[in-house]
């Protein structure tokens, strides 16, 4: 169901509150999630998000394209999520 819920919003930036809405207890999403994927949902959430912009970039799309398209409203926290998961800066 989380899976299909960020197929749905892939722009959605996805929070704890999200999750007790739909009904799912936050402790048992994060082991489930950790366990099965090595990260948490949240996190999953985020690297998606961050795919798209690394999609963007690969398709020769400016930084600012590929930051919106991510669905950071910060360059700075964009450049910095995107430095933390790939170990290096755009």
């Amino acid at each position: 169901v989380l899976l299909g819920a960020l197929d749905e919003r892939p722009e959605h930036r996805w929070s704890e509150d999200d999750i007790e809405r739909m009904g799912f207890d936050l402790s048992t999403v994060r082991r489930s999630f950790k366990r099965q994927f090595g990260m948490t949902f949240l996190e999953v959430a985020r690297q998606r998000r961050l795919r798209d912009g690394f999609e963007t970039l690969s398709d020769g799309g400016p930084v600012i394209d590929a930051q919106l398209a991510a669905g950071f409203e910060s360059a700075s926290a964009f450049r910095a999520a995107f430095a933390k998961l790939l170990g290096r800066a755009l």
